[in-house]
């Protein structure tokens, strides 16, 4: 059974990479965006994609995938949170949009 820690609906339609989805790649890096409150799960293989290659999937599946995920379950509307590799520490920074200065010299570790 998986654990809900999120505040949406298990069924909430959130995004994903083929890398994710297809290739196994673990989940390094989430968003949550701060315009339309989107969850995306990518990949570090994703950093330089630019959205290309983005699926649908259920939040359920993310956590069928990945159960740690729910770790950041409370990742605020507009934040990043990245990792090295799966059970590795997240670090936390507002998302840098094209308006705004770059987030990874805001990064904090989350523990």
């Amino acid at each position: 059974m998986i654990k809900q820690s999120f505040k949406c609906s298990l069924s909430t339609a959130v995004f994903t990479s083929r890398f994710v989805v297809n290739q196994g790649k673990p989940i390094t890096i989430v968003l949550h965006e701060l315009d339309d409150g989107n969850w995306k799960f990518l990949s570090k293989e994703d950093s330089n994609t630019k959205n290309e290659g983005l699926v649908m999937v259920s939040l359920q599946e993310i956590l069928m995938i990945d159960p740690t995920i729910s770790e950041i379950a409370f990742l605020h509307e507009g934040n990043i949170a990245i990792r090295k590799y799966i059970g590795g520490n997240w670090e936390i920074a507002p998302i840098a949009y094209p308006s705004q200065p770059d987030a990874r010299s805001r990064l904090k570790t989350n523990r």
